[in-house]
């Protein structure tokens, strides 16, 4: 049965938006770092790396395209009970189904900077071509998950899934707000 709260916050984790945003448009920022959310914590702090954009979308996500457009990254941290203690296999099937992505087809246990979670295989076509789908969740507390959507073109060349790959590794997980100066 679903929690009566969680689909709307579901579709806040969604790649739905991002997914559609992210399949081919480009983004303006392009940043060092860039923190997600700007102030408190938990929180996402990224390395951007060079060629690649950052921005944000209506929805809370921090959306970071390669400048070739072949992967992106898409992170999200909600702060609500209900969804940080929601069964994530639960969050991310609805997650995926907003997206209008294929139902998950395998889940694994995974990492986000050290933080054990689970990732969950998936697919969606899109009319700029196919993504592979890799969505991660993080249970940080109480009151926070952590999402990293990974998306990969289908027709991404090896050095593009690299770069991806790469991308990753400037994802960091803090757990205090950033200093003031």
């Amino acid at each position: 049965m679903q929690h009566p709260r969680l689909l709307p916050r579901a579709r806040a984790l969604a790649v739905a938006g991002a997914l559609l945003a992210v399949a081919l448009v480009t983004s303006p920022a392009t940043a060092a770092v860039e923190r997600l959310p700007d102030g408190g914590a938990p929180a996402f702090q990224v390395t951007v790396p060079d060629g690649w954009t950052s921005a944000r979308d209506g929805v809370g996500n921090l959306r970071i395209m390669a400048g070739d457009k072949s992967g992106a990254l898409v992170l999200n941290l909600v702060a609500h009970a209900a969804v940080a203690g929601a069964d994530l296999d639960q969050v991310a099937a609805e997650s995926l189904k907003v997206a209008k992505a294929e139902p998950f087809s395998a889940a694994e246990d995974a990492m986000v900077d050290g933080h054990p979670g689970r990732a969950y295989v998936s697919r969606v076509v899109t009319p700029a071509g196919a993504l592979s789908i890799r969505l991660v969740l993080v249970r940080l507390d109480d009151t926070h998950l952590a999402s990293e959507t990974e998306l990969l073109r289908a027709d991404a060349n090896p050095a593009q899934a690299k770069a991806l790959r790469e991308a990753i590794l400037g994802i960091r997980l803090v757990d205090r707000p950033p200093l003031q100066t």
